[in-house]
């Protein structure tokens, strides 16, 4: 037990440092869409610091057609970017002839996210002598909220600060330390909290209502300590790039006490067998 405690802490802390230097954090891999143009969109995948990019829309004719950018890397200021390519094949339904494959570039793509929890995206492409830019969000089908409830040994992995904060604001916080015991409960279908007990009758929990966009989720709400029967509110919180699996969960949490005091780190856990 205390092998997978250390491991624990140790990849709270590489994943902390980790976000930092990701060349687009959080992972931008999914299906992007716009939901009030339903029927086109955009599938992109992330490795490392390269991005593959889909579009699937519609030509002039109003058919379908599919341009991909196989290199988008980082051009300054948190945009991507890379040429567009229109691909040609043989048929489907015969034999695959690699050498009648053609990539022929006609144009350019460019992305950023629009907010700092990667919950929209701004897409922007030139093709054909027309640009085109569009607001999307992550397509998701379904929720991970239920595969959250459960027991854990984790806690959170506070990052130094990225700023000096204002005067007077309190002291990193100490509370779940990465090795703790957390359990995680659902109220509803999208509320959710993440608990940690530091005493007898005392505790410390981040709940909020939690929102699935595509494969990872955002929890917004507040951060709550004190007496187990009433514990008090002492800072508003969003975990973002949340992502559970069938071995534990880990966020990225955002901490904000009084108003301008702001704290950042890893928040996550391994299951309890």
């Amino acid at each position: 037990m205390t092998a997978l405690l250390s491991r624990l802490i140790a990849a709270l802390a590489f994943v902390s440092a980790a976000a930092q230097a990701a060349p687009l954090s959080p992972d931008v891999t999914g299906y992007w869409y716009n939901p009030s143009e339903s029927g086109w969109g955009a599938a992109i995948a992330q490795q490392g610091e390269v991005l593959f990019v889909t579009l699937f829309v519609y030509d002039e004719q109003k058919r379908p057609a599919w341009f991909v950018a196989s290199s988008v890397t980082a051009a300054g200021n948190g945009v991507f970017g890379g040429t567009l390519y229109r691909t040609s094949g043989p048929a489907f339904g015969g034999p695959f002839d690699s050498r009648l494959v053609d990539a022929q570039a006609v144009g350019t793509v460019s992305l950023q996210y629009g907010d700092g929890g990667g919950e929209t995206m701004l897409l922007s492409y030139f093709l054909n002598g027309v640009t085109v830019t569009k607001a999307l969000v992550r397509q998701a089908w379904g929720s991970d909220a239920t595969r959250l409830v459960g027991a854990y040994f984790g806690g959170i992995n506070f990052s130094p600060a990225a700023v000096t904060q204002p005067a007077g604001c309190p002291a990193t916080p100490t509370f779940l330390p990465p090795g703790g015991a957390l359990r995680i409960t659902m109220a509803d279908p999208s509320t959710i909290a993440i608990i940690g007990s530091e005493g007898i009758d005392t505790e410390t929990f981040v709940g909020g209502i939690h929102i699935q966009t595509g494969q990872v989720a955002i929890i917004t709400g507040s951060v709550f300590s004190g007496q187990f029967v009433s514990p008090l509110r002492i800072a508003d919180a969003t975990v973002t790039n949340l992502v559970v699996t069938d071995d534990g969960f880990l966020g990225h949490l955002r901490m904000v006490r009084d108003g301008s005091c702001l704290y950042e780190g890893s928040i996550g856990g391994v299951r309890r067998r």
